[in-house]
């Protein structure tokens, strides 16, 4: 009896010590999946730093051209202040039934 009672303690222990193998591994792997996925993240907000502060220097620099627009701009190019203004008004609508 002793000798089939050794056998069993040993495959208990090999079960458990493999057991505790897997449950590392499979804990080392999910750690560092972590630390990659978080790693990642962070790489990613500086990234949208980068391209939001790019974002505000070519909005800057639209509305800094946008400024430039002006009637003295207008005029320089040629361009006349209308006297009058003529508009074509129809009398009946567009959308009937």
């Amino acid at each position: 009896m002793t000798g089939k009672e050794n056998t069993i303690k040993v495959k208990i222990f090999g079960f458990l010590m493999a057991g505790i193998f897997l449950v590392s591994g499979f804990y080392v792997y999910f750690l560092s999946a972590a630390v990659i996925k978080t790693v990642e993240r962070k790489q990613s907000v500086r990234d949208l730093q980068k391209i939001s502060a790019e974002y505000q220097d070519m909005e800057e620099n639209y509305f800094k051209i946008l400024n430039g627009f002006n009637l003295a701009y207008a005029e320089s190019l040629g361009f006349v202040s209308q006297k009058e203004s003529s508009v074509i008004i129809r009398q009946t609508s567009m959308a009937r039934r």
